[in-house]
């Protein structure tokens, strides 16, 4: 082993803290990953050491960029035994390592600093962990967090990593946690196919493992994880877990391998994963004291729901919103995190999780729990897919839907047709004044909200006459422009109106918002027929349409009728107004 590491330079005593790393072709990613590390390099006595496992791209001269320590190791498909050539290198009085896909950001360099920089601190433990937050989209929106150590004394107790793949540090008390994360973009695969080569490494190394020690309940774990996708192996090895649940309940791994097991049978049979959850707190004492009894909660409660036992889920929920809130208030025991990512623990996990029960809720027409769940979401945190969920839920509970939700909701979705759609629907219906919303945002992405909901509902024309034109809508030009859109949208659809009274109102609504609207924006002493084409179509409709309410004020019939004429002729999308007005001025002359 020690032949493939290049030797050990003079033991330097004033290093504080070594870093290694193991790469292999991490062009695209391991300079973010130093680079995040220059201000602890820089702040405080540091080495860094990289160990390369066979790159073909330009890892290795990004790294030589960063530090002198750079050499090679030749790789014997053994994880362990690559990082144990940082340690053999390793000067420092500390050892942390981490790796290319990984970096910190700012706020937690300055965590490490000030640790590394407090004697009273970094003197009196022996193993730091910190959390590690685990991303699976390339937008960084989904994600896990897992506490692990990370970092070790050296001066006290010689530490080696252990295990072919998913390698660890035993930990040697007493162990301390920073309020520190490091973020992790492994899971962000560019394909599926980068995945599974991901994952099919990984499986020949953790299944040689676990056939040399079938009850190890680490590697089980690890090879739960990684076998997901496969149906047949995903089965073999819960199965294999379920057999040791029993057999070491106090093995640290023991609880981690309950939840896999109860989230594997969750959706292919509910009962099963109804029983682990119940073994699984009786059989531990004081379970509300662990982080893992937090998805274990949560996976009674979905199952039963999914088994349509609704009042025992229900309150299965709120036992996860009990202990959950421990969580939130530090009173729980986390170090299980430290084996494994622990799921729905997340403060939008929790969120989704409660809109998710809600839903079922009401789809069973269970209101008042659906209410009572969502009372304990926090919608602030919530973008994008997660909002739109939320709102499509709320929108259907009527202690959701008072004027403030609903302005927020808005607010929230506004450049979002497809959700903002049905809550201005729902602000037009209650006639809510929404002028401040129009005035302050994105007039033009709120129009687009319009358009949505006039092709969506069939009554949106009646909708829009019977919502009227009072509030502070004239105040401002994006609030007249809002107003005036309104009314386009209606009239366009008014051909659904039936009652000629209605439709003559709309009509007429709509020409004299149009008709002042030009004069706002434009200067009327210079608005003539000769320069009127440079204005859009719309507005030469409403400037006709102005010189021709003018002829008909003052009993020029000819003039009215030239006038609807020019407004047909710059727009012609204004037919079936033009149409209409006729029909009702030949009806009134015919009349008197």
């Amino acid at each position: 082993m020690k032949s493939r590491i290049p030797e050990k330079k003079n033991k330097d005593s004033n290093i504080l803290l070594s870093i290694g790393l193991i790469v292999k072709n991490e062009g695209k990613v391991l300079r973010r990953c130093l680079e995040s590390l220059k201000p602890l390099l820089n702040s405080i006595s540091c080495e860094l050491i990289i160990a390369d496992t066979g790159s073909s791209d330009d890892t290795v001269s990004i790294a030589r960029e960063f530090t002198p320590e750079v050499y090679n190791f030749g790789w014997i498909n053994d994880f362990a035994a690559a990082r144990n050539s940082t340690l053999e290198r390793a000067n420092g009085k500390w050892y942390m390592y981490i790796d290319a896909d990984e970096y910190f950001d700012i706020e937690a360099v300055q965590v490490l600093i000030k640790f590394f920089s407090t004697p009273e601190l970094c003197e009196n433990y022996n193993t730091i962990e910190y959390t590690i937050r685990n991303y699976y989209n390339e937008e960084k929106t989904e994600f896990g967090d897992t506490c692990v150590p990370r970092m070790y004394r050296m001066d006290n107790k010689k530490i080696r990593f252990t295990g072919k793949i998913h390698e660890t540090i035993e930990i040697n008390e007493p162990c301390g946690i920073l309020p520190a994360v490091l973020h992790h973009t492994g899971y962000c695969f560019e394909n599926v196919e980068q995945k599974k080569a991901k994952n099919d490494r990984n499986y020949v190394l953790m299944e040689e493992e676990y056939m040399a020690d079938p009850e190890n309940h680490r590697i089980l774990v690890h090879l739960i994880d990684t076998i997901s996708d496969n149906e047949e192996k995903y089965r073999f090895y819960v199965e294999k877990a379920e057999n040791l649940l029993l057999k070491n309940i106090k093995d640290f791994y023991n609880p981690v391998l309950c939840m896999q097991c109860a989230q594997f049978y969750l959706e292919r049979n509910s009962n099963k994963t109804l029983e682990i959850t119940e073994r699984y707190f009786k059989s531990r004492e004081n379970a509300d004291k662990y982080i893992v009894s937090v998805a274990m909660y949560y996976l009674k409660a979905k199952a039963l729901l999914l088994l349509s036992k609704y009042d025992e889920a229900y309150f299965a929920y709120l036992d996860y919103i009990r202990i959950f809130e421990k969580y939130r208030k530090d009173e729980l025991d986390v170090s299980e995190i430290s084996a494994h990512p622990v799921i729905v623990t997340t403060e939008r996990d929790f969120s989704i999780v409660l809109i998710n029960a809600s839903e079922k809720f009401l789809n069973e027409s269970y209101c008042d729990k659906a209410e009572k769940l969502m009372e304990y979401v926090n919608c602030d945190i919530l973008n994008g897919k997660d909002l739109n969920y939320y709102i499509c839920v709320a929108l259907y509970i009527p202690g959701f839907c008072s004027e403030i939700n609903l302005r927020k909701y808005l607010v929230r979705t506004i450049n979002d047709p497809s959700i903002a759609s049905e809550i201005l629907y729902r602000i037009l219906k209650n006639k809510y004044d929404i002028s401040d919303i129009a005035a302050s945002s994105g007039v033009r992405s709120l129009c687009s909200a319009i358009e949505k909901t006039a092709a969506e509902y069939q009554d949106f024309s009646e909708t829009v006459l019977d919502y009227g034109i009072s509030g502070g809508y004239f105040n401002d030009i994006k609030g007249f422009y809002f107003i005036v859109t309104l009314y386009y949208e209606a009239i366009r659809g008014a051909q659904k109106i039936e009652d000629i009274a209605k439709k003559y109102e709309l009509y007429s609504t709509f020409i004299s918002l149009l008709g002042d609207y030009v004069s706002n924006i434009y200067n009327p002493e210079l608005l003539n027929d000769n320069d009127i084409e440079v204005l859009p179509e719309l507005h030469r409709f409403g400037y006709y349409m102005i010189k021709a309410n003018k002829s008909l004020e003052d009993g020029d019939k000819v003039g009215y009728i030239r006038g609807l004429k020019n407004a047909l002729i710059n727009c012609e999308s204004m037919k079936d107004v033009i149409k209409f007005l006729l029909e009702i001025f030949q009806h009134n002359i015919m009349n008197t």
